[in-house]
């Protein structure tokens, strides 16, 4: 599968019609947003995408409708390098994290589920995003706000810097709240 996965992706980069015709107008806000916040974050060089080769995104979410939703990500590319998507077990909570670049964590997860899997994230150089309520001031870096027909977020830049993570400026400053300093 992941080989029909890369054939397809080839032929719509190689045709110049991935990005645009994948997500561009296609009602994937979030999958549009998720694949911003990861152009606009920087990993510490030793766990970069750069210097794996590849970008992981990882999605933890017990509704199938999310997957299909975020599978256009699967056939991209992102600054050159292939996107994968991968979908983690619930039950691991955290042990199959460590690859992930991206995390993003449904809310449709038990609450204890969802701080079961920040706990497995804190301090590692993994995005952690969310459409969970009060994601952010949960040990959450993005919290995805949906409303009047649109996203918005929020950014717990304390967590972002824990992990040895950056944000770009321009990226936080599109942000509705960032959180900067302990409550």
């Amino acid at each position: 599968m992941r080989l029909i996965r890369h054939a397809i992706r080839a032929a719509l980069l190689a045709a110049g019609l991935a990005p645009a015709v994948l997500l561009a107008g296609g009602g994937d806000q979030r999958a549009d947003l998720i694949l911003n916040f990861a152009k606009y974050a920087h990993w510490p060089q030793a766990d970069s995408p750069q210097q794996q080769g590849r970008w992981s995104i990882c999605l933890v979410s017990a509704d199938q409708s999310l997957l299909t939703e975020f599978s256009a990500l699967d056939l991209l590319e992102l600054d050159g390098l292939p996107v994968d998507l991968v979908e983690l077990m619930d039950s691991a909570r955290g042990a199959d994290a460590e690859y992930c670049h991206l995390l993003y964590l449904s809310q449709q997860l038990p609450a204890t589920h969802l701080l079961a899997w920040l706990a497995a994230t804190r301090d590692r150089p993994i995005l952690t995003v969310s459409d969970y309520p009060e994601f952010a001031q949960s040990g959450g870096m993005i919290e995805m706000l949906p409303g009047d027909g649109r996203y918005r977020f929020d950014v717990d830049y304390r967590q972002v810097r824990r992990s040895g993570l950056k944000l770009a400026s321009g990226m936080l400053k599109m942000a509705r709240a960032v959180h900067t300093h302990t409550p």
